[in-house]
Parts: structure tokens; sequence; C-alpha cells
């Protein structure tokens, strides 16, 4: 698992630091190999000091505005049963498109088999 977890932070700091925007959803608990979830990890990987971690908040809305000098990222920190809030997706730095993150999962869990469904 470290290696799957090091490969994708590595993958996704090299996709900044060429420009591409990136919108990250982590909606899994932090583990061992990401103690402070994996926004702090790519942070830390770009050169950044990590952003305070709140335990009752421990899932992570994150979107970065690639910037090879200097990336920007705007952090909304989340929990299960929450709402998921719509976040920006960055075309340029003064454009992007807000992704309907609650809409969009609603959508999909619509489309599960109720036999797959937690009862």
């Amino acid at each position: 698992m470290k290696f799957e977890l090091q490969s994708f932070i590595e993958k996704t700091v090299q996709a900044i630091c060429n420009g591409i925007h990136v919108l990250l959803i982590d909606l899994l608990p932090p583990g061992k190999l990401d103690a402070q979830g994996i926004h702090n990890e790519l942070w830390l990987a770009l050169g950044s000091s990590t952003t305070e971690f709140r335990p009752e908040l421990p899932l992570t809305l994150a979107s970065y505005f690639a910037r090879p000098e200097c990336p920007e990222a705007f952090i909304e920190p989340t929990a299960a049963g929450r709402d998921l809030i719509a976040m920006p997706l960055f075309l340029e730095h003064d454009r992007y498109i807000e992704v309907p993150l609650e809409d969009s999962y609603q959508q999909a869990w619509q489309g599960v088999p109720t036999a797959l469904r937690p009862m």
C-alpha cells in the first residue's frame, strides 16, 4: 500500500508542477501512511508546510491551482454524513468551474442496485 500512495503523490506533484490543476476528493479517513490525510502528504511533497488537521473533520476536499513556483490549495475539511460542497476546478487563475460534488454523488448512488446498498 505504501508504494501505491507514494506513486499517487508523485504523479499528482508532477501534474501540478507541469501546470495541470487538480481536484482531490479524499473521502477515506487517514491511515497509517497518511496520518493527517492525503492533502498534507501532497502539500509536503510540493514543498509547503502542512495545513491544520482537524480530527473531527478528517476527510478533505482540495482544489489545487497549478503554478510551478508556488501552487495554491483551496481546502475544505469535511466529515462523513455531511453534504459535499461544490468545489472549484481551475481552468486559469481567475477562471474555474464549480464541480457539484453532492449532486454527482446522489446521482451516482441512484445507479447502485438496491441489492448492493447497505440495509
